[in-house]
């Protein structure tokens, strides 16, 4: 069940080139992060706020990665990870969770966008976790996924803390996303998500968006480039391509 009536931010991917390298930085620059067993092809981390969360990822086997249960949406994206990774790192995908999956995936359908919908299922500790994830299967490289996950808030916190993991005190404001036409790319995700239209903010344009503002600045990068976060002690630090930078309320 989503957090909300509406879209809201859920996470942001961050390829790496090696996982466990990067968790070492993140856990020096004053983050907490988990790191899991590689599957599927890639190796996953993270690092919490509350429900939401920004996702280490690393491709470790190219055809078993592209032939797994995420394959139409991995197939979709694989040269603009490996691109990544070559490159030192960056983020790029972005996950919203939505109310219902089927009437969010129509939305995209009606504004123009082609996409997918599959089935993800996910071990959990002694349990499995499924749900649907849609994906446009048109746009540019910092192109969003939208799911619905099962059960209560709740009750996935209690997952979460039954698995050992606690937030890292940090919270997730807004995302800067670089991208030539910053106010056609914020009208196109905006169209996407079901939301109102972005607000200018000098040359930039924001997009309101439950759990984590979007903010549109012009750029060559066409990705995430800057992670605002709340808190004490927020780093201001650059890791693998990705900035964070403290935001005062």
């Amino acid at each position: 069940m989503s957090l909300t009536s509406s879209p809201s931010f859920d996470h942001l991917i961050h390829v790496v080139p090696d996982v466990p390298r990067a968790a070492t930085a993140y856990d020096a620059a004053g983050f907490r992060t988990y790191t899991a067993e590689p599957a599927f092809g890639a190796q996953n981390g993270s690092w919490l706020d509350d429900l939401r969360y920004v996702e280490l990822y690393t491709v470790l086997n190219r055809e078993e990665w592209v032939s797994n249960m995420y394959a139409p949406w991995s197939r979709q994206v694989v040269s603009t990870v490996e691109d990544m990774m070559a490159a030192g790192g960056g983020a790029f995908a972005m996950g919203f969770e939505v109310p219902e999956i089927a009437r969010a995936t129509e939305r995209m359908r009606s504004a123009g966008v082609a996409a997918e919908v599959i089935m993800i299922d996910l071990p959990r500790g002694d349990r499995k976790v499924s749900y649907p994830l849609a994906f446009p299967t048109e746009g540019p490289r910092w192109t969003p996924f939208l799911l619905t996950y099962p059960g209560e808030p709740e009750q996935r916190r209690a997952l979460t803390r039954s698995l050992g993991r606690r937030p890292s005190g940090f919270g997730i404001d807004h995302l800067v996303v670089e991208t030539a036409d910053p106010r056609e790319g914020a009208r196109w995700l905006a169209a996407i998500l079901g939301l109102p239209d972005a607000i200018p903010v000098g040359a930039d344009w924001r997009l309101a968006v439950p759990g984590a503002d979007l903010v549109f600045t012009a750029g060559p990068a066409e990705r995430v480039t800057t992670v605002g976060l709340t808190g004490p002690d927020v780093p201001d630090v650059t890791l693998f391509g990705l900035r964070y930078r403290s935001v005062r309320r």
